[in-house]
């Protein structure tokens, strides 16, 4: 639907249905992209997630789900799999393709969030991920920037 919709203001669309933190789908996604389209030119990083919580019956979105005391591996890993490291990932790629192919005029975006510098109490790990992009960023811009 939303393919469709774009396609009817006479631009070119495409996707792929995939899962972010499956570290080989952002290989498939370049390859998809640069299959369709050519050369990326714009790399924009906006996924955000955070972690998840059993639905008990009880418990809903406002509820603190991922605190200090709460955490678990489970909370820790999905907002970091996700937001951070697909993020790096991307950026990695897209990077090493871009510089593969000599160009040196493209962008990388990356969306963090406002809450990023906390403190994020009741999601901390989502906070601690979208802190973790900005890093990402930064280091980005001195190994890649002019």
């Amino acid at each position: 639907m939303v393919l469709e919709k774009i396609r009817s203001y006479g631009v070119q669309a495409d996707g792929l249905e995939g899962d972010l933190s499956d570290p080989l789908f952002i290989t498939k996604l370049f390859d998809k992209a640069e299959q369709t389209f050519g050369t990326v030119q714009v790399l924009i990083n906006n996924a955000a997630t955070n972690a998840p919580h059993e639905d008990d019956g009880l418990t809903t979105a406002l509820d603190t789900t991922d605190t200090i005391l709460s955490s678990t591996q489970k909370t820790f890993d999905h907002p970091f799999q996700v937001n951070a490291r697909a993020t790096l990932l991307a950026m990695s790629e897209y990077a090493k393709r871009f510089i593969a192919k000599k160009k040196c005029d493209g962008s990388i975006v990356n969306i963090s969030s406002d809450g990023a510098h906390g403190p994020y109490p009741g999601d901390v790990s989502y906070g601690a991920s979208k802190l973790a992009i900005e890093s990402y960023s930064r280091s980005a811009a001195h190994e890649l920037g002019k």
